[in-house]
């Protein structure tokens, strides 16, 4: 790959919200989050996505399953509004977001990705996009990979 590439789309400042699901840490566009309950304060909607196991590799090696998501978030993309249940909001920050199609394919439900301050590189879902995995997913459902 030829490193004048990595200027062709430039990176953008993103103010984002962390989230813990599962064993996995993502990062969603803060002024995208609507609302955030425990989980059980109501009934959450027959669509809400569960990011646990989203986020799990299907590679991975079976794991006693964790308990019940804590948090209820409510998004709002434009005209479609999301539910998505995880474990813990951790916090809020602006990060440099870099777009994945500028080295992957596209991949649905994921904006890019942002180095932390541990250095650690988180993803960002994008809800308007970001869909439930069939339960028969192949294999290629478990994130980008190179061209």
């Amino acid at each position: 790959m030829d490193p004048r590439d990595f200027d062709s789309y430039p990176p953008e400042l993103l103010e984002v919200t962390c989230l813990r699901a599962g064993t996995r840490h993502c990062l969603v566009p803060a002024a995208l989050v609507v609302d955030c309950a425990p989980a059980g304060a109501l009934p959450s909607p027959a669509d809400a996505l569960d990011l646990g196991p989203w986020l799990a590799s299907p590679a991975a090696p079976a794991v006693p399953a964790p308990p019940a998501p804590a948090l209820r978030l409510t998004l709002q993309a434009g005209e479609r509004h999301a539910c998505w249940l995880v474990d813990e909001v951790l916090f809020q920050r602006t990060v440099v977001l870099h777009r994945l199609e500028t080295h992957f394919r596209a991949w649905p439900g994921v904006a890019g990705a942002a180095v932390l301050g541990d250095q650690g590189v988180c993803l960002v879902l994008d809800p308007a996009t970001l869909r439930p995995r069939p339960a028969s997913a192949p294999d290629d459902t478990a994130g980008p990979s190179p061209d």
